[in-house]
Formats: structure tokens, C-alpha cells, sequence
């Protein structure tokens, strides 16, 4: 929490701002929408280094080893009888 006087500081690049609501982080949308991007880049990093470290060279092999091991769902009972 900022202490009463003190300007928030913008969570991406630290200026400090006047935020026009009390949940405001970002000082711009600029700010905001690179602090995303960063976000999922760094996602993104992370999951191609556990795919790697599993043996996988890239997502689609992971997907498509996956689809080749998943066990189908047994079908659900319909609830009626073909007995009419």
C-alpha cells in the first residue's frame, strides 16, 4: 500500500503516477500492455525449458504424444431404454 502523500509507482517501469482508479498498477496503457507481453513471454520461456528437459523438442510433439497415450472417455449412459 503507498503511504498517504506518496505517488504509486507504476509496476512495469517504476514512475511514479496519478492513477485515475484506486486499482490502477500501470502508469499508461503502454505500460500495462507491455507488462503482459513480458509476462507471457517469460511463460512461454518457461515452458519450452520443462518441454526440453522432458525430451520434447517443441509443443506440437508434446500435443501429439499426448493425443497417442490419452485413454478415451468411456461414453455416458443416455438414460433410455432402446427397448420401446
Amino acid at each position: 500500500m503507498v503511504a498517504t502523500g506518496e505517488a504509486p509507482r507504476c509496476q512495469r517501469c517504476g514512475t511514479a503516477f496519478n492513477p485515475s482508479r484506486r486499482w490502477q498498477r500501470f502508469c499508461s496503457p503502454a505500460c500495462r500492455i507491455a507488462f503482459h507481453a513480458e509476462a507471457r513471454h517469460r511463460d512461454f520461456a518457461y515452458a519450452s525449458r520443462v518441454l526440453a528437459e522432458a525430451g520434447f523438442t517443441d509443443a506440437a510433439e508434446f500435443l501429439t504424444h499426448q493425443a497417442a497415450v490419452t485413454v478415451p472417455l468411456p461414453k455416458a449412459p443416455s438414460g433410455r431404454s432402446d427397448s420401446a
